[in-house]
């Protein structure tokens, strides 16, 4: 695959479950997940890491930092959870998922290229 085809899919599977835990994240959290969850712990570890991010980095800094340590779910049942604007978070999402994937893909291309990883 080029690198081009491999960011575009890439892009496509973040921006795919952005649409869909926006659209259905508040469904999820009040109507699936109390289905498995009989008695959801208030504040976890997990829970309390990301009320911390967003308090401090706000919507630019979830959406950044969602490709590298919230993964795309993650990230985006936290900005539904917290009522961020749609077209905000579907716009920094498409961004920074731009941004990172084509980092990514160019430095495994390079390190393939320069020997140090073998394909």
């Amino acid at each position: 695959m080029s690198n081009f085809e491999i960011i575009a899919i890439t892009v496509a599977g973040l921006m795919t479950s952005v649409l869909i835990f926006n659209f259905l994240g508040e469904k999820i959290r009040t109507d699936i997940i109390p289905f498995f969850i009989k008695k959801p712990k208030k504040f976890s570890p997990k829970t309390r890491r990301m009320v911390r991010i967003w308090r401090k980095y706000g919507v630019v800094g979830v959406c950044f930092l969602t490709p590298l340590i919230l993964s795309p779910p993650g990230g985006a049942l936290l900005v539904a959870a917290v009522g961020a604007p749609r077209k905000q978070v579907f716009l920094y999402m498409l961004l920074f998922g731009l941004m990172w994937a084509t980092i990514w893909t160019y430095s495994v291309d390079w390190l393939i290229e320069s020997g140090l990883v073998r394909r």
